[in-house]
């Protein structure tokens, strides 16, 4: 699950820096720095989930859903997979 290094093409593999509950409502909460973002999942017991990225210059706040933590972790990371990368081909 948890990997850390550069991918051929030069983007970071996963790196799961923190996993805790939330001081505040107990929810569970990873950060994560994935493909030069920073990442925090804030995953919500009815299957909600907060995404707040951060990417120095910007930063965004992503509504995403999933059944479970793992779930949650797979639609950030395909959303950040998604993003267009400088000096790709297409």
């Amino acid at each position: 699950m948890t990997k850390s290094g550069i991918t051929p093409d030069g983007w970071a593999t996963a790196r799961l820096e923190r996993a805790y509950a939330d001081d505040e409502c107990g929810c569970p909460v990873e950060e994560w720095c994935y493909g030069g973002l920073w990442l925090m999942l804030h995953h919500e017991p009815d299957g909600s989930l907060e995404m707040f990225v951060d990417a120095g210059e910007w930063d965004a706040e992503i509504a995403l859903a999933g059944a479970s933590i793992e779930e949650a972790r797979a639609q950030a990371f395909a959303w950040v997979d998604a993003l267009p990368r400088e000096g790709a081909n297409g």
